[in-house]
């Protein structure tokens, strides 16, 4: 930000002389000089496109995390939530899954993007996990979201469960258990919505994982966030075709 003002008040400075010359040899209080008069017509456009701010867009898009709210999802919803960061794969799918000194070094923020957020369903096992750990454990299937979400814009985006404290490892299950107990799922919108609201974040866009948490965001809060979809990454596929899948929801070139 403090870059664009630097900029924008240059650019008003050489549009200010430009304009200046111009006013100048119009009253005829000084001779025309070619050199000056080129200058001072690419002078005015340059300086006049310095005082745009070709960045807004990406401004209003992304939110710097600051080290506060980091500290502070950590403690309130560290214990099921997380970061669409991984440490790098080295020899085999899995290696590394687990790493969670990424999150000790202060640069992540730069990493971080709280205005997009991952959601899925629900916890699968009974488990204690450390701050941070959710969707990062080197059982299961998440490898293949590391391995997808590598160099797209989902790369450092907030990850979370739509249903908190209900363990089962059956989508097909908790579903049936949601549908006789709506209130369960009003009280987990509630929080999903008090745990957004501390991510000090504009402009979110909510990516569900599967079709059943996209069902229930969509159900419920359409009215208020953009809302797309990705492939689950339990699906029985190997992470290449993941991948593939998911890049060509997000519109990218694979």
């Amino acid at each position: 930000m403090f870059n664009f003002i630097n900029k924008q008040i240059i650019g008003w400075a050489i549009v200010t002389i430009s304009l200046s010359w111009g006013l100048l040899r119009f009253m005829n209080l000084v001779e025309p000089n070619f050199v000056f008069n080129f200058l001072a017509i690419g002078g005015f456009c340059f300086g006049f496109y310095l005082t745009k701010n070709a960045n807004i867009k990406k401004e209003v898009k992304m939110t710097k995390l600051s080290i506060e709210t980091f500290e502070d999802l950590k403690q309130k919803y560290g214990g099921h939530s997380s970061w669409a960061v991984w440490a790098e794969e080295t020899d085999k799918p899995k290696s590394n899954m687990e790493d969670l000194s990424i999150f000790e070094n202060i640069e992540i923020l730069e990493v971080l993007k709280p205005e997009i957020i991952l959601v899925a369903l629900n916890f699968s096992v009974d488990i204690e996990i450390k701050p941070w750990e959710n969707f990062h454990g080197k059982n299961g299937e998440v490898y293949k979201l590391r391995y997808a979400l590598k160099n797209t814009p989902l790369w450092g985006a907030y990850m979370t469960d739509i249903i908190v404290d209900h363990v089962d490892p059956s989508a097909n299950s908790m579903m049936k258990h949601l549908i006789n107990n709506p209130d369960v799922v009003i009280e987990n919108i509630k929080r999903f919505e008090n745990e957004i609201k501390d991510l000090n974040a504009d402009n979110l866009i909510l990516y569900a994982l599967g079709n059943d948490v996209f069902e229930i965001l969509n159900n419920n809060l359409s009215d208020k966030y953009k809302i797309k979809q990705i492939t689950h990454y339990a699906s029985r596929i190997n992470k290449e075709t993941y991948k593939d899948k998911v890049w060509k929801q997000l519109q990218l070139k694979v």
